[in-house]
């Protein structure tokens, strides 16, 4: 399959394409990716954007690796809106990668303009999970105990009749 990191910093691509690896090793199927980075301050320059256009028409997969996304420049939108249009691979994804959690998970907020444009497009779009950890222990510890106590129909028939079914044991 393949990829395009569109980044703003070396580091942020070498940890979105780590990414890439970690997906592919877990998955049933490992899946090969040909990655393709460009930067994104270079997209504009026309010599590098056709080339860039060339990788980004047959990718599945784009992952914007930058940081600050909520100053996501217009010439990058524009390009994304270009190649939206371009595309070869009708079912592609558009990924977000910001590295503010300092590891290797996706952007853990979706942001609304990057939400709209794929939605207008098609397109699939990943992007973190926004509850922390402890937070998501927490609130399936609080649904665990919910269920415990609910009384359940099958749980209300039983107390509500609760001769029913006694004296039916092996040894009466």
């Amino acid at each position: 399959m393949n990829a395009v990191i569109i980044y703003n910093q070396a580091g942020l691509a070498a940890k979105a394409a780590a990414i890439l690896r970690r997906a592919s090793d877990r998955a049933e199927e490992p899946i090969h990716w040909s990655v393709s980075p460009w930067r994104e301050d270079l997209l504009t320059q026309h010599p590098v954007q056709s080339a860039a256009f060339s990788d980004a028409s047959e990718a599945h997969l784009i992952m914007l690796a930058v940081s600050n996304r909520d100053h996501l420049s217009t010439e990058l939108l524009g390009w994304l809106e270009i190649w939206a249009w371009c595309r070869q691979v009708k079912d592609a994804a558009l990924a977000v990668y910001d590295g503010v959690d300092g590891g290797y998970g996706l952007s853990t907020e979706a942001d609304p303009k990057l939400v709209e444009f794929a939605h207008r497009h098609g397109l699939s779009f990943i992007f973190g999970d926004a509850m922390p950890a402890a937070e998501e222990v927490a609130l399936f510890r609080e649904d665990l105990h919910e269920r415990e106590v609910a009384l359940t129909p099958t749980l209300a028939g039983s107390l509500a009749f609760p001769e029913y079914g006694r004296d039916w044991g092996i040894n009466d």
